[in-house]
């Protein structure tokens, strides 16, 4: 989902009716967060694929239903408040998580505080607000908490999560009433040390720390410059799985004028043929004229050879701690994950048909886009994937 400005704009946004997992539904792809309110028309229905990403600690007793994730990161200190406002007769309950410092998977081990928290019984407004009270309610407590501190640079995940589900109706969010500033991941530069994915010898993909609007970028590639001692232009520019919804992306993949060698080149961002340079979800400009330096290896995808695509499913992407493979063919599997070196970094072996999806644990792992490379029999599946931290 696209995020909201710092004004207070509204913002609507309809779900396909069809779908019934979406990636904001798991914590990993939260939806950036910004001062304002808006309207979520439809509901969302199941956990995403991490189900249960919460403690069982936790306020909510029942742990997640019909869930949806966001996040966001105070930018001026002040006090955090909030609504959520039903928009049919819908019990919404939910669990706010500091995870400054921290990662998604600790929420789940309880590490991530949980800061606030209604379960109530209540089919009406919940959240945090001036005359709540109370910072951890049960189903017999308050559904409107006190409003919460909050400090420059801390870092927040809630889950807003429709217990019964009962309508196809969703909610109102409403961040308005904050005398805190708030906003999602601010944007920033790349890691001087990612290694970039050639798709071709003339493509490259960079990642950037931040989601960043897709219509900000500048099909020309004019966003982008190389020095031109390197005998190279960029010639064009595209965002990696603009999801259709919210036209954010945290990839922009580079045509160039001609290949490049392995080694480590300087990158430069600045404002585009488009009057501007890159811009975050929450209209943060990533900054402009700076050098970063990459290092680069090309590394050629692996051929993937004829398989149903449905008979193997990969996910989630991107994951932080660990990945699920599943299979409907009856035979064994070998998974591997490979790194942009060219590096076999973890092998595993998956049964026939029958299992469930098999986990394969990537903790151990530094962040960064990997292979992962599926074997059955002589067909070969493969697929990139992002792991972050």
């Amino acid at each position: 989902m696209k995020a909201l400005s710092t004004t207070s704009l509204l913002f609507i946004r309809c779900l396909l009716k069809a779908q019934t997992m979406l990636p904001e539904q798991d914590c990993i792809n939260a939806i950036p967060a910004c001062n304002g309110s808006f309207l979520q028309v439809d509901t969302y229905k199941g956990e995403g694929a991490n189900t249960n990403e919460i403690p069982f600690s936790s306020c909510l007793a029942n742990q997640e239903n019909n869930s949806v994730w966001y996040t966001f990161e105070v930018l001026a200190a002040g006090e955090l408040k909030f609504t959520i406002d039903p928009l049919a007769a819908d019990d919404y309950d939910f669990a706010l998580y500091d995870i400054t410092g921290r990662t998604c998977s600790d929420v789940l081990t309880g590490n991530a505080p949980e800061v606030r928290c209604s379960y109530a019984v209540a089919n009406g407004v919940t959240g945090i607000a001036d005359g709540g009270t109370g910072i951890s309610e049960g189903a017999d407590g308050n559904a409107l908490l006190a409003p919460l501190p909050v400090t420059v640079g801390k870092r927040y995940a809630l889950m807003v999560d429709n217990f019964a589900g009962l309508s196809v109706s969703g909610f109102a969010l409403d961040f308005t009433a904050s005398t805190a500033l708030i906003g999602g991941v601010k944007a920033a530069p790349f890691s001087n040390d990612t290694v970039f994915y050639c798709k071709s010898p003339s493509e490259i993909e960079i990642s950037v720390s931040s989601y960043f609007d897709c219509s900000t970028l500048a099909a020309d590639g004019s966003d982008f410059y190389i020095p031109n001692n390197l005998g190279l232009s960029i010639l064009g520019a595209q965002g990696v799985a603009c999801d259709s919804i919210n036209n954010s992306s945290r990839s922009v993949r580079l045509t160039l004028s001609n290949s490049l060698p392995n080694g480590t080149f300087p990158l430069y961002l600045k404002v585009g043929s488009d009057g501007n340079t890159l811009t975050s979800v929450c209209n943060d400009t990533f900054p402009n004229d700076t050098l970063y330096l990459i290092y680069y290896k090309c590394i050629a995808m692996y051929t993937v050879s004829e398989l149903d695509n449905n008979s193997i499913q990969v996910y989630p992407n991107p994951t932080v701690d660990e990945l699920f493979v599943s299979t409907t063919n009856a035979i064994a599997t070998e998974v591997q994950i490979i790194n942009l070196l060219g590096e076999t970094v973890l092998v595993q072996s998956l049964g026939g048909a029958g299992q469930e999806a098999m986990m394969v644990h990537v903790h151990h792992l530094p962040s960064g886009t990997y292979i992962v490379k599926v074997q059955q029999g002589s067909s070969t599946f493969a697929k990139r994937i992002v792991l972050m931290r």
